[in-house]
């Protein structure tokens, strides 16, 4: 909107005249969204919400030409594609790998990131940057992308197109929509379209696409509608997962040259979990600090024999259990871990959940599963979220009746740990047999 005025000079004596406003307007912006829905769920206009939401409008989609997300999202600033992967498109987001793609605010599953989205049922893109992505779940918090589904309308549509383009891509779609009774309560959308087109790479295989997507709609009220939506996608497609690099062939030993250049470097192909012991010998070594981790591997030792000496003459084998706890789920620790390691030098047994494997995750409906003798339960005691988040989790579960009923809650032989029993080299593991020692052997668990 444009405001002008004209002034002119005015004589004594002539009669006032009104002030004239010139006021010139010109249309809004096709590519402008004033609302959105992302980090409200509701209709909210855009300028009212203090977070960093870029939005990606159909009339964008349309006049691009765009088939892929990944072409669409080109417009976000701060967000580049990823990884190529078989089964999904992937994204980076202020420098977070593996952005959450959601549909309509929900999330598809643990990894969204399972297909490759069709656009034509797509209303508008909306990215949700910054940390406030844990509004929809545990993200990553470099931020979401949100997918806003076409809606049923309520006067008539019928739309149909036909696309050609390079690489002999033909596609043909439709897009209807309208009510389905007199009074315009029940509405329908359906899209659907067929894709052929060749990849830019010479594959055997022609890239493929079947996709029909039908919803309703019912008003229930003035203020309560229920829709229904359903998407089919047939996909064929080679597994593109890039081509090899052609020149000179990176080496390991290349790597360690460059790193080794910046600050004293440790390449190993080993598992860190359960040959750690080797592990930090090769760091003490490239450190010089050879004399100190030979000095803590012998208090290692010396620990770890008269352990074994006392556990030895125990008449029972000892069950010994780890776990830390999330608000919804249960992760315990098995043999294959640093702590599954040291327990199993010391001779001690594990429930059978955690006799196999490295950690697991359990609902809390199955508590009882990691019940034993002796049970450890991890209260960090650092200050960062996850810490306090696994903190809350555990005081929570511990007003649980499953927990009450656990033998080892009976016996009062639960203990709370650090996080080194996660692991850390010798230093570490000389703490977790000093817990052994204190918890395990003073607990008098035999008469």
């Amino acid at each position: 909107m444009i405001l002008s005025l004209t002034p002119r000079t005015v004589q004594a004596g002539e009669p006032d005249e009104p002030l004239r406003i010139v006021v010139t307007g010109e249309e809004e912006s096709r590519y402008v969204e004033p609302t959105v829905t992302t980090g409200t769920r509701t209709d909210t206009p855009l300028r009212d919400i203090p977070q960093s939401i870029q939005v990606i409008p159909q009339e964008v989609i349309e006049d691009q030409q765009v088939i892929r997300l990944g072409d669409a999202l080109r417009n976000v600033s701060g967000m580049v594609r990823g990884a190529q992967a078989f089964s999904g498109e992937r994204f980076t987001i202020r420098g977070f790998d593996n952005a959450a793609i959601l549909r309509d605010g929900f999330r598809q599953g643990f990894d969204a990131n399972i297909t490759f989205p069709e656009l034509s049922n797509l209303e508008t893109v909306e990215v949700l940057k910054g940390p406030a992505s844990i509004l929809f779940g545990s993200l990553e918090p470099g931020g979401v992308i949100n997918l806003i589904s076409k809606q049923p309308l309520s006067e008539p549509l019928y739309r149909y197109g036909l696309r050609v383009g390079n690489r002999e891509l033909s596609e043909p779609s439709l897009d209807i929509s309208g009510p389905l009774d007199e009074d315009g309560r029940w509405l329908y959308r359906l899209n659907a379209l067929y894709r052929n087109e060749d990849s830019f790479r010479d594959f055997d295989t022609d890239i493929e696409r079947y996709f029909v997507a039908p919803t309703v709609s019912w008003q229930i009220g003035d203020r309560t509608d229920l829709t229904l939506r359903l998407e089919y996608t047939d996909d064929e497609q080679a597994a593109d997962g890039g081509l090899v690099a052609i020149g000179k062939v990176f080496t390991q030993a290349d790597r360690y040259a460059l790193l080794s250049q910046i600050a004293p470097t440790v390449v190993f192909d080993i598992d860190s979990d359960t040959e750690w012991q080797t592990l930090t010998r090769l760091c003490a070594e490239v450190l010089g600090k050879q004399a100190e981790a030979e000095k803590l591997a012998i208090d290692y030792e010396a620990k770890l024999q008269k352990l074994k000496t006392q556990f030895s003459t125990d008449p029972k084998q000892i069950k010994i259990s780890l776990a830390y706890f999330f608000l919804e789920r249960i992760v315990t620790l098995g043999k294959d871990t640093f702590s599954g390691s040291i327990l199993e030098a010391v001779g001690l047994s594990r429930p059978p959940s955690q006799a196999q494997g490295r950690s697991a995750q359990i609902s809390p409906e199955l508590l009882s599963d990691m019940d034993g003798d002796v049970l450890f339960v991890f209260r960090p005691k650092s200050d960062l979220d996850f810490a306090a988040d696994i903190r809350a989790a555990l005081d929570q579960i511990k007003t649980a009746p499953l927990w009450s009923q656990l033998k080892v809650v009976q016996a009062k032989q639960v203990y709370e740990i650090d996080t080194y029993w996660l692991g850390g080299g010798y230093i570490a593991a000389n703490l977790v047999l000093d817990d052994l020692s204190k918890y395990v052997v003073q607990a008098t668990l035999w008469d």
